[in-house]
């Protein structure tokens, strides 16, 4: 493993780089397709990314998928900020504040929530952490 580990570095980097280079484009396709499409989509190819992570046969394999959730998680967010600021239009600033706040402490939940699994078997964290998100998706389906 200690060979894998500049490729394991790169993958978590490569997850950000992805979201930046995505970023515009994603804004871009909430214009055309719309707010929830963009953002159901982008949370169930997370959820799919997500799980293969757990699976992922080689660090190679796993740092594809996760820079290409980095790219989905982009989706996710270029839809949901523009929910956010439209379902408050009198307070914009205080909807995203409130949002970030509970993305923190989602943040900050997280490793409780999963290491209990991970320590079971560490497919199981994945699997459940991309079912999470794929629920998130058809969840947002119902904002139609």
């Amino acid at each position: 493993m200690r060979g894998d580990q500049p490729l394991v570095q790169h993958g978590h980097a490569g997850n950000g780089v992805a979201g930046v280079l995505v970023g515009r484009p994603s804004g871009r396709l909430v214009d055309r397709r719309g707010r929830v499409s963009v953002t159901a989509s982008g949370a169930l190819a997370c959820g799919v990314l997500v799980a293969l992570v757990g699976v992922a046969g080689s660090v190679a394999g796993l740092t594809a998928l996760w820079i290409a959730a980095g790219a989905a998680t982009t989706l996710v967010w270029a839809g949901l900020n523009t929910l956010i600021v439209e379902a408050v239009p009198a307070n914009r600033a205080g909807a995203t504040s409130v949002v970030s706040a509970f993305k923190f402490a989602g943040n900050a939940a997280a490793p409780a929530m999963w290491l209990p699994l991970y320590s079971s078997d560490p497919r199981l964290a994945f699997l459940a952490a991309g079912a999470a998100s794929a629920l998130m998706g058809v969840l947002t389906l119902r904002l139609r």
